[in-house]
């Protein structure tokens, strides 16, 4: 009996290994989605500041004013045509519709069809259930404090379990920390307080000698979150 040689074998599809392929994200789509996100959570209000500024400065005039181009792209249209305003969120359905198909991609090759046609169901059918639970059950006691302050009591200790990690020994390390930990209470607000550390801990690294220990970002942030106090919240009446 002959032997067929190798180059003659025929070819079969070997499966991929399952050991761990690990996480493969798509970097445009992660910066599309903090950009909308951006736009989502406060965009408008920046743009708003800014463009009262231009006002009180006496820079609108009876021209055009990009300010006000903006603020107005950041508002709803009426009912006739559209603003910038009014693609935000249909960007976010977009990405979300992007990531389905990446997603039940690898599902599909890693588990076959029915796998994944089972998994979108389950977890819809899941999401339905707890929005009829949890829909007007959020609606009536979302906004009574007794109920949602010992949920922030709890987030707040399990979000201490970190505060045991902070070198207290060097200032450098542990001032920023507790300008975030005293801030966040002492202004209402969990950005402001972080904004305080991101303020500081370059500022006191910096002075401390240990200014090659930041990265260059953490200089950028820094500078443009206290500018954004300095210059828009005092104007805005805010701060």
């Amino acid at each position: 009996m002959a032997r067929m040689s190798t180059s003659e074998l025929p070819a079969f599809p070997v499966p991929a290994s399952p050991a761990a392929p690990g996480s493969q994200r798509l970097m445009s789509l992660d910066a599309l989605r903090g950009f909308d996100m951006f736009c989502i959570i406060g965009a408008d209000s920046l743009v708003y500041a800014l463009h009262r500024m231009a006002q009180a400065g006496g820079h609108a005039g009876t021209g055009f004013s990009l300010t006000g181009f903006l603020a107005g792209q950041l508002e709803h249209a009426d009912w006739v045509g559209f603003h910038f305003y009014d693609l935000i969120f249909a960007l976010f359905v977009f990405m979300a519709g992007i990531s389905i198909v990446f997603s039940l991609g690898r599902t599909i090759r890693q588990q076959g069809r029915a796998a994944a046609l089972k998994r979108v169901c389950r977890r819809s059918l899941l999401l339905f259930l707890l929005a009829l639970f949890f829909s007007p059950l959020i609606d009536m006691i979302g906004s009574y404090r007794p109920i949602t302050a010992p949920a922030l009591v709890v987030v707040g200790a399990m979000m201490m379990r970190g505060v045991a990690q902070i070198d207290w020994d060097n200032y450098a390390e542990s001032l920023p920390a507790f300008l975030v930990i005293a801030g966040i209470p002492l202004t209402f607000s969990i950005a402001d307080g972080l904004a305080l550390g991101f303020i500081a801990y370059p500022a006191i690294k910096l002075l401390a000698g240990q200014g090659r220990d930041v990265k260059w970002l953490m200089y950028v942030m820094a500078v443009v979150l206290a500018a954004y106090f300095i210059m828009i919240r005092t104007h805005a009446g805010v701060a």
